[in-house]
């Protein structure tokens, strides 16, 4: 059985009741099989110190070392959140976790790169995955699974387009990874906040500010194909945004398009 304890937070409901694990399958798994056996609380907060089935979007994997760094998944009632507005959640989420790795940066700028991942000098640095229960009215339950690469060390030869790294590597310094769960837990009260507020004007606005590449000509395959285009940003229903060099503006959803 889980073992819940009561944390004294700066917050309202968000990690009140609070699951430390030393080994898991996925945080997102545990949260989920929460909910879907009665047992979850609005606000519920579930952390790892490692993850062995660890996911990202689209069936990617996750890897962490043991305790260097935040595997931790969020459950809240969304009830009143229609499921074509499902997108403005996600982005708060990523504003969450990017305003909240701003904290542990020094000013320097922090992106998120469509949908769901929080780059630093264009390294990965945070990646999210939010999954949702559906319910008569719209999202009933939300998960979202928060990854944050602390204090890890990784290798310098990775060369994936947008390499993996962590706060510690590219600030010169350890960082707590429970300063950085305190912090996220306020900002992702906030987050929630903001969508009961039905703020998402702001959210867009916010997520579309910090987007990665925004008004720059980037490669991008399409279905096998190579396209240059201009970022122009992302709309209220997750679909990317761009220019094509004859001046063209298309839009796609997640899977349709990938960086080059």
């Amino acid at each position: 059985m889980l073992s819940t304890d009561l944390l004294l937070l700066e917050t309202i409901f968000t990690g009140k009741y609070f699951t430390r694990l030393e080994k898991t399958d996925s945080t997102n798994l545990v949260a989920l099989r929460l909910i879907h056996s009665g047992q979850a609380v609005h606000g519920q907060v579930i952390q790892a110190q490692e993850q062995i089935q660890g996911r990202g979007q689209r069936g990617k994997s996750w890897e962490s070392a043991y305790g260097q760094n935040l595997l931790v998944s969020f459950i809240y009632k969304l009830e009143e959140v229609p499921v074509d507005r499902a997108f403005y959640w996600n982005m708060a989420v990523a504003l969450a976790v990017k305003k909240t790795i701003d904290a542990f940066t020094f000013g320097e700028r922090i992106e998120i790169k469509w949908p769901n991942d929080i780059l630093l000098r264009q390294h990965k640095v945070a990646g999210i995955l939010v999954e949702n229960i559906l319910g008569t009215g719209g999202i009933k339950w939300t998960v979202a699974g928060i990854g944050i690469n602390v204090n890890q060390v990784f290798s310098e030869r990775d060369d994936r387009l947008f390499p993996p790294n962590s706060l510690a590597n590219m600030s010169g310094q350890q960082i707590s990874g429970d300063e950085v769960l305190g912090a996220l837990m306020m900002r992702m009260e906030r987050a929630y906040f903001q969508m009961r507020g039905k703020e998402t004007d702001a959210i867009l606005a916010a997520y579309n500010d910090c987007l990665f590449a925004k008004e720059y000509e980037r490669k991008f395959n399409v279905k096998g194909t190579t396209l240059s285009a201009e970022i122009i940003g992302v709309d209220g229903k997750g679909m990317l945004q761009i220019r094509d060099n004859a001046g063209k503006k298309l839009s796609f959803h997640h899977g349709e398009i990938n960086y080059l």
